[in-house]
């Protein structure tokens, strides 16, 4: 099993990348604090930290295409137990059993792997070995808020803000705690993003920066 290297400085050799993600959209400050604090382990660990600008988003309505389709084909063989899901999860299911349009799916399929080779290009071009950002650049809701009725989730919900990028493109993602926002008191995180293939180099990176720099809490966050 992979440990965490020894020395002041593991990271050193690694191109850690920062983007314009985080500026296209609100982010709370306890997680733009969160990503300043890791920005700053990384450094200090030894990687050489880079800023470039991330390609363009896909479109809302490609992402969905794809999102619900998929989700569809799925969830189709529990339609009989539509009364056990969570009302928010059951309304996102029920949207995707009406999205079956094949040309729009297939359209939205080739974007996503136009899109994909976009970001592998990307990571090649600027010799970036791993880009860091928020995990989500919202904190936790209240509890139950989010399961309502009227919350079903998919293209514009801020959990997925950053992740669905990583879902459509496939590039491996390790996601670390980053301690609590001195604001809410809610745990936030920070995520360490690979090009495809190199998941070996993210998880002992990711590896480092935990046992190095941001362990997890010791107790429960209340």
């Amino acid at each position: 099993p992979l440990a965490a290297r020894p020395g002041s400085r593991p990271l050193e050799g690694l191109t850690i990348a920062l983007t314009d993600r985080p500026e296209r959209q609100p982010l709370d400050p306890d997680v733009g604090d969160a990503l300043d604090a890791a920005r700053s382990a990384c450094a200090e660990l030894g990687a050489t930290l880079v800023e470039h600008r991330a390609p363009d988003e896909l479109p809302g309505p490609e992402l969905s295409a794809v999102l619900l389709a998929e989700m569809w084909v799925l969830h189709r063989d529990y339609a009989d137990r539509a009364d056990r899901y969570r009302p928010a999860i059951r309304e996102l299911v029920d949207a995707s059993g009406t999205a079956t349009d094949a040309v729009e799916y297939i359209r939205a399929q080739q974007r996503r792997a136009a899109f994909t080779a976009e970001w592998e290009d990307w990571f090649a071009r600027h010799g970036v070995d791993l880009v860091l950002e928020p995990t989500c650049p919202v904190v936790a809701h209240v509890r139950g808020e989010g399961y309502d009725p009227g919350h079903a989730g998919g293209e514009g919900d801020p959990l997925i803000a950053f992740t669905s990028t990583w879902d459509l493109t496939g590039s491996p993602v390790a996601t670390l705690p980053a301690g609590a926002g001195r604001r809410s008191g809610l745990p936030v995180s920070v995520s360490l993003i690979a090009p495809r293939g190199a998941e070996g180099p993210l998880v002992q990176a990711a590896i480092d920066l935990q046992e190095h720099a941001l362990p997890p809490p010791a107790a429960p966050l209340r």
